[in-house]
């Protein structure tokens, strides 16, 4: 039988500190399967797509990295692109009902679409009320399945460069800020850990201009330190000394 232990870790990431951010707690219970590397699942929008290269590199060695994959499920088809809440749930949906589909960690990092104002009606892709529920039933039917959770907050929309790039919808900073505190709360009755994405990124120094590549889109070396602050953080949750 595969025993599964659950580990409590309050720790800081001394990545950070070498980067400049100072230190970050990194508090959660995560149940991990004893005797094997721990797997790490990613279901995310296309931003978790740039920067799951380098994650995977990073927890090469003591972790597993898997992540949402073009493929079909029960005949239905599916992209690699997590897209907004309510995908996210009903693919879900589709892989739990796979008694093979046991990853140790789940992480979420999603809400760039949910938070999309097509023009002209100025009406959100998913409102804040449902993307509440779709996360919060995300977490539960992974929890009834004893699989930990990591919650990967929103990344940053600088104004001016996005809805000066697009125009069939709009992205504002301010849906970013009040989705991400509606996840972070929820997260945080949950006991969820939270990657605060949103402030390691807004926080690098290179300049908005440099930073984007499109709208919302990073150039590489901000992938390679996003991956490595979600690898800081998944070390200290799985008790590693070092990457």
């Amino acid at each position: 039988m595969n025993r599964r232990k659950t580990l409590k870790v309050l720790s800081t990431l001394p990545l950070l500190s070498t980067l400049g951010f100072g230190k970050a707690l990194c508090i959660g219970d995560i149940g991990l399967s004893t005797g094997t590397l721990p797997e790490v699942f990613v279901l995310g929008d296309s931003i978790s797509i740039h920067y799951g290269p380098y994650l995977e590199r990073l927890l090469s060695g003591w972790a597993r990295y898997s992540r949402k994959q073009a493929e079909t499920i029960n005949g239905l088809k599916v992209g690699a692109n997590g897209g907004n809440s309510k995908l996210a749930l009903d693919y879900l949906k589709l892989k739990l009902a796979d008694p093979a589909f046991k990853p140790d960690v789940v992480l979420l990092n999603f809400g760039l679409h949910d938070i999309k104002r097509e023009v002209p009606v100025n009406q959100f892709q998913v409102s804040i009320q449902d993307y509440r529920r779709h996360l919060r039933e995300s977490i539960a039917l992974l929890f009834d399945r004893n699989i930990g959770v990591v919650w990967v907050s929103i990344t940053p929309v600088v104004d001016e460069i996005h809805n000066s790039r697009v125009t069939a919808f709009k992205r504002f900073s301010a849906d970013v800020d009040t989705y991400n505190a509606a996840a972070d709360q929820l997260c945080a009755s949950l006991n969820v850990p939270i990657v605060d994405l949103f402030t390691f990124t807004s926080q690098l120094p290179e300049r908005p201009e440099t930073k984007y590549i499109d709208n919302v889109h990073y150039n590489e070396n901000t992938r390679i330190l996003q991956a490595s602050y979600i690898a800081g953080y998944l070390q200290c949750l799985f008790g590693r000394e070092s990457l």
